[in-house]
This record gives structure tokens, C-alpha cells and sequence, in this order.
């Protein structure tokens, strides 16, 4: 037996859950990421060379910021970071699966393409002025980057890309998006 209001307030949790930006993971997937972070190290370096330097095994893939004094990660500058994004005054930066990756903050870097937000695992990999993206997501891929005017987007398959004002939206119905982004000097 159940009990329509018990009911009713479970639908209304997870509808409430599902209206907030998520993540989907497997829980066995939170585990390795809980048992990495205790295995993980946050340093600087003794040399002069500017950054933080952050090593795990890969796995995880976001790094929280409480002060950063303003400054944000230079894309360019750093390796291992995919993006950035601030939430209620932290930042959060977004990792590759390197197991070493160097962070360099900066006032105002020249970050031309970078990732926002997604709702699973962003892959980038950059030569020259041509980035490689993948998305992976156990859910179709809903992904937010920013992309500077002198940047294109090239898909193939099932991708949606809506333009706004130096931003890219990326939405997918499969679970899977390789695209590439074109940058001109």
C-alpha cells in the first residue's frame, strides 16, 4: 500500500531535483571521485613560476575557489583547465583527466573559448587554434561555452548550437558530442 501524499511529496522532490542543474552520476562513479580527493595535492611552486599546481589521478574534474581576488584561470596560460565559471562568489574550474594540471589566474586573461557548464564530462584539446571538444553524459548533453566572435563551431550528427553574445549552447539527444572549434589569430 501507499499513500497519495507520500507520494506527492516525493514526486515533487525529484521534479524539483530535476529542475536544478545536475550532473548525473552512477554512485560507484562518486566514490572513486570521494576516494581520489582524499589522494589528491594542491600545491604552489617554490620556483617563482606562477600558478597552482594540482594533481590527482584525473578523475576529478572541477576545483572550488572561494578568493580568487578577481582574477580567473588563463586558459591559455594554465594547463589541464577546460574553463571556469562563478556561482554565489566561488569559482569553479573545470579540469581535463590529466593527472597534473597548472593553474594560472589572471585580471583579465584572453580566454577565447572555453567551457561554462555541462551536464557531464568535457574533454578539450587544443593545437594550435583549433580546440577539439568532447562531451560525455549519461543523459542527452546539455553544454554552455564561451566562444569570442572570432571563433566558429563545426558539428557533425545531432548537435544543436544556438549562438548568443560570445556564448555557445551545445545540446545533444544522444550522450555523446565531438565537435571542433576554429579560432583565427
Amino acid at each position: 500500500a501507499y499513500y497519495p501524499a507520500s507520494l506527492s511529496a516525493l514526486n515533487s522532490v525529484y521534479r524539483w531535483v530535476l529542475s536544478q542543474e545536475v550532473i548525473p552520476l552512477f554512485l560507484s562513479e562518486y566514490a572513486q571521485k570521494v576516494m581520489e580527493f582524499k589522494g589528491s595535492s594542491l600545491a604552489t611552486f617554490n620556483t617563482g613560476r606562477k600558478g597552482i599546481l594540482f594533481c590527482s589521478a584525473g578523475g576529478l574534474n572541477t576545483l572550488r575557489f572561494d578568493r580568487t581576488d578577481g582574477k580567473v584561470p588563463s586558459i591559455r596560460d594554465s594547463s589541464g583547465v577546460t574553463g571556469y565559471r562563478e556561482i554565489n562568489g566561488s569559482l569553479y574550474v573545470s579540469l581535463n583527466q590529466n593527472r597534473c594540471r597548472v593553474i594560472v589566474f589572471k585580471k583579465s586573461p584572453d580566454n577565447r573559448f572555453y567551457l561554462i557548464k555541462a551536464n557531464g564530462h568535457v574533454s578539450i584539446e587544443k593545437e594550435d587554434n583549433t580546440y577539439t571538444v568532447k562531451v560525455e553524459s549519461h543523459v542527452p548533453i546539455k553544454a554552455l561555452f564561451h566562444v569570442e566572435k572570432s571563433c566558429r563551431i563545426e558539428t557533425e550528427g545531432q548537435l544543436k548550437v544556438k549562438l548568443g553574445e560570445n556564448v555557445a549552447g551545445i545540446t545533444s539527444k544522444g550522450k555523446t558530442a565531438v565537435f571542433k572549434v576554429y579560432c583565427s589569430n
